[in-house]
């Protein structure tokens, strides 16, 4: 899990999230699988005025990188999505698969100044 407790995380940064992804053409098998991401966003590298979403980041930076991941069904997804995710401006980047009936299926973290900083 990110570290709240750095205070260049909590003052420096924006949080953004997407909960309950999952792809459109997900197999039945599947269907029980969603994927949460959140990530971390300096406010240097954003040009936000407001607090609009669209001047903060692309929002198409954490669907494109799931779907380049392909199905979210392993730990290769989560790897593969965090890869992805820290190709743009993030600090920090979290994604988890949930399945319906057990929770947490797989999880990972990724820094920006660490990529093997784990969960």
């Amino acid at each position: 899990m990110p570290d709240y407790t750095r205070i260049d995380l909590v003052v420096g940064c924006r949080r953004l999230f997407l909960r309950g992804w999952h792809p459109a053409n997900i197999d039945p098998l599947a269907q029980k699988h969603f994927v949460n991401v959140e990530i971390w966003v300096r406010y240097l590298h954003s040009s936000a005025a407001s607090d609009e979403l669209c001047d903060v980041l692309d929002y198409n930076v954490m669907r494109d990188a799931l779907l380049a991941a392909g199905t979210p069904d392993s730990q290769a997804f989560i790897e593969c999505a965090l890869d992805e995710l820290m190709r743009s401006p993030i600090e920090v980047a979290r994604v988890e698969i949930i399945d319906d009936a057990v929770g947490v299926k797989f999880r990972g973290v990724r820094y920006k100044d660490d990529s093997n900083h784990g969960d």
